[in-house]
């Protein structure tokens, strides 16, 4: 096949944005003549529909999974084996044809990935994918049908410093870095089973326990304010995967273990947890976990 005029290709590749690799194939053929000159013409608009067209081919489940990238905030790399847990514990994914589930979810993300819809952050000596990221142009659209399908609400604070974001209820929930102290009575929390922070936040553990439907927490903690914090997690039942990193402020923190039927992943971070003997036998009660951590 002939190869289109180099020149095309240049303006393609420099163009402002620094397009996925997708889209940067598009001016090595003549065929895609007409398309080079349109996105050159018009880029955002141009990249944006052809980024939409390989989103509207995913299969159903690797939809769910494309959209949960965005609880993650701009430019973050996700570690691989924590997005894996998560996509489990949402229970996007179910284990087919003698492959367990991180099999699974690892065919589906190298998909994700020869589609350029996700980018590999860091590999591993042997070529294994370490960290996976997500283009801004990527994560634009990743919002745009996540909020689309009422399944995101991404919290933060406004120029003003006010909190923003707090608009309808959605499953997913996501706070935003910088965003320190959210006011849970709003009804964007009715319904919510997925709680995100990467940023340390003043927020009580105690108000969890008033949502029953909650699978997943991932979040870092600047303090907690009251004895036998832990207590309150014994009403989510539901739960699947906890991931806690606690600031300095937390201080001695000692851990305590319920009968989570469902729990996958226990993680918990900070420099004063505590797991003694009696409680650690209680891993026993929670028959469905596979990850297990505290520092």
């Amino acid at each position: 096949m002939k190869a289109c005029n180099p020149c095309q290709s240049e303006s393609l590749l420099q163009m402002k944005g620094k397009l996925p690799v997708t889209m940067q194939a598009l001016a090595l053929s003549q065929k895609w003549k007409n398309v080079a000159e349109s996105v050159i013409g018009d880029s955002i608009e141009a990249c944006s529909s052809v980024l939409s067209l390989s989103y509207n081919q995913l299969p159903h489940p690797s939809k769910a999974c494309f959209l949960y990238f965005g609880v993650f905030p701009e430019d973050y790399e996700i570690p691989v084996k924590k997005l894996v847990k998560l996509w489990a514990a949402e229970g996007f994914l179910e284990a087919v044809n003698n492959k367990n589930l991180e099999e699974v979810a690892t065919e589906c993300l190298q998909d994700l990935v020869d589609r350029s819809l996700v980018l590999v952050g860091k590999q591993s000596y042997n070529g294994k994918i370490k960290t996976i990221r997500m283009h801004d142009l990527l994560r634009d659209l990743c919002l745009r049908e996540a909020r689309c399908e009422n399944l995101l609400n991404v919290i933060g604070n406004d120029y003003h410093g006010a909190v923003a974001g707090l608009v309808k209820a959605c499953p997913w929930i996501s706070i935003k870095p910088g965003c320190y102290y959210i006011p849970v009575g709003s009804k964007c929390f009715d319904k919510f089973h997925s709680l995100h922070s990467v940023d340390h936040i003043d927020f009580s553990i105690k108000v969890l326990c008033h949502f029953k439907l909650l699978r997943v927490v991932d979040m870092k903690l600047g303090f907690w304010n009251f004895e036998d914090k832990m207590l309150y997690m014994a009403n989510l039942v539901h739960l699947r995967y906890l991931a806690l990193s606690l600031s300095e402020k937390v201080g001695t923190l000692k851990l305590k273990l319920f009968e989570h039927w469902n729990m996958q992943s226990f993680i918990v971070r900070g420099c004063g947890v505590i797991l003694d003997s009696c409680e650690a036998s209680r891993i026993w009660k929670m028959p469905l976990l596979r990850n297990f951590m505290w520092t």
